[in-house]
């Protein structure tokens, strides 16, 4: 499995501004891949993407929406994609930006 990017920035918000970020997964395998769930390193993150499936070299774009709670000049969150793949059981996304205070 590949990500387009796999690093996406929000560009500057204020704290507690809800905004989405997208990732495009791509299957290149031949066997359909299951997303089985996502880890992150903030409660600031959120989707409701998984569950899902993946066919063989399909596609699936990921929604998350972020609402950073404080203000940081690097603002940066690590979400893990979990799949079923005994070959990549994760896949690591970043999300950067800043956050200004309101």
């Amino acid at each position: 499995m590949c990500v387009d990017n796999s690093v996406k920035s929000f560009g500057t918000i204020t704290a507690k501004q809800t905004v989405p970020v997208e990732f495009n997964l791509r299957n290149l395998s031949d066997m359909r891949i299951e997303l089985v769930g996502c880890r992150t390193t903030c409660k600031c993150v959120a989707t409701s993407e998984v569950p899902a499936s993946i066919e063989p070299h399909g596609h699936k774009r990921m929604h998350f929406d972020i609402t950073p709670d404080r203000a940081s000049a690097k603002y940066v969150v690590e979400v893990r994609v979990l799949t079923d793949a005994p070959t990549q059981p994760e896949v690591a996304l970043s999300i950067v930006g800043t956050v200004v205070e309101r």
